[in-house]
């Protein structure tokens, strides 16, 4: 996973699984509503609103790249 600069904040399911679990677990009303997506060639761009994080939504972009079927890499921007 990237953020908008790409610098690398995690790599792979486990890191992932380690990272978010918390985070999960602090905010257990958390959710991501999608406004839209859009799909082009190997990406699918997803702008979200998240919920139940902060006092109000924040709006965020999700960029995922698919290869073979799977995600294979992921950028969140988040504003």
């Amino acid at each position: 996973m990237e953020d908008a600069a790409k610098n690398i904040l995690m790599r792979g399911r486990g890191q992932m699984r380690a990272e978010y679990a918390p985070f999960f677990a602090e905010f257990p009303g958390l959710r991501a509503e999608i406004i839209q997506r859009i799909e082009v060639g190997d990406f699918v761009i997803d702008e979200e609103r998240i919920h139940g994080w902060q006092a109000r939504p924040v709006r965020a972009v999700a960029i995922y790249h698919v290869a073979d079927g799977q995600i294979d890499r992921v950028q969140f921007l988040e504003g």
